[in-house]
């Protein structure tokens, strides 16, 4: 009698024989195995990932909850305003692990709302999501483009918030569309802020339109009609811009500027500081340098408290100049021993990483 391939049944009646049971039953078992294999590998995965999923989900929600309570306390606030309106602070935790592209979409009606304090609130919370998120340049990008949007409608009402919160960033930060918009801006109607943040957006092909504004600092501070100091100007906005952009002309002459104002006596035009923080060129860090090892004391604030050191001031700027700078920005009045740190770590630098 002969069986068929794999014991499975006798061909004539049909039959199963001993053979063919127990691979049957084996089939069985092995299938049951591999089923239960896969069903713990399965819920092995669904435990480790869910949680990480949910939680995204999760701060997603609870950041989109707290912006809309806040909004309401805004509104309430706008109705009497008698009512004070009590901010609502968002955990860097929460918004860290939230889901930025989704929260951005979120507060695209709250950064077009007429209400300029809804829309300041809004984008305030999209700054510190590009601070979260430094290396992602398309999330940084998108965020760039919202203020920029934000500062040409508030150019009508010549508000700076906006114009302040584009310094801190980077040339990389501006994409080509954005670059795009300052640039016809700059071409139509030219102000001070609107031509340093093309310095920061490294916009070269607006220096024929930079150069055209300049001024004779010199002849200027000399001149009985002048309505303003030359380093309020547009001409020496305009020449900040360029020496931004790394022309070395202009660097030049913005630090001889700026040393003949500062080596004067006080009070010293603390303005000044902050315009050569704003070139990030190496000679600019090699003149703020110098205050840094500087003993002096600003001007007495209330006699008999003593001004703040100098060093002290300059620091607060160059925090937000250098990479791996000892000390982050603080809102100054830097201890003598965080003072004694950035001279030290500042001695020792062969070469300045510039943030720019």
């Amino acid at each position: 009698m002969r069986f068929a391939e794999n014991g499975c049944r006798n061909k004539k009646n049909g039959k199963l024989s001993g053979k063919s049971i127990l691979a049957r039953l084996n089939i069985g078992v092995n299938m049951k195995i591999k089923l239960l294999v896969i069903s713990v590998m399965l819920f092995a995965t669904i435990t480790m990932i869910g949680p990480s999923l949910g939680s995204e989900t999760e701060h997603t929600s609870k950041v989109k909850s707290l912006v809309q309570q806040e909004n309401i306390r805004i509104q309430r606030h706008i109705r009497n305003s008698n009512e004070p309106v009590n901010f609502i602070w968002i955990d860097d935790k929460d918004l860290a692990k939230a889901d930025a592209n989704e929260i951005i979409t979120f507060l695209k009606p709250y950064k077009e709302d007429d209400t300029f304090l809804i829309k300041e609130r809004a984008i305030k919370l999209e700054l510190r999501l590009a601070a979260l998120h430094q290396q992602d340049r398309i999330l940084r990008q998108k965020i760039v483009d919202d203020i920029v949007d934000a500062q040409l409608e508030l150019n009508k009402i010549l508000n700076p918030h906006p114009y302040k919160w584009l310094l801190g960033f980077m040339a990389k930060d501006f994409g080509s569309e954005t670059k795009a918009k300052l640039f016809d801006e700059l071409k139509k109607r030219p102000n001070k802020q609107i031509i340093e943040i093309c310095g920061v957006a490294d916009i070269k092909e607006g220096l024929p339109l930079l150069k055209e504004l300049f001024i004779d600092e010199i002849a200027y501070a000399t001149d009985p009609n002048r309505h303003t100091q030359w380093y309020l100007t547009i001409g020496w906005s305009a020449r900040l811009a360029c020496a931004r952009m790394g022309v070395q002309k202009d660097i030049k002459r913005c630090i001889e500027l700026a040393e003949l104002e500062l080596n004067g006596k006080p009070p010293r035009i603390l303005h000044l500081f902050h315009d050569i923080g704003y070139i990030r060129q190496p000679e600019a860090i090699d003149l703020l340098m110098k205050y840094v090892f500087s003993d002096e004391r600003l001007s007495e604030v209330s006699p008999p408290v003593p001004g703040e050191p100098v060093a002290s001031y300059v620091i607060d700027i160059l925090a937000e100049c250098l990479r791996d700078f000892p000390v982050k920005k603080g809102g100054r009045r830097y201890k003598q021993e965080k003072i004694e740190l950035c001279r030290k770590w500042m001695s020792e630098q062969t070469e300045w990483k510039i943030i720019r």
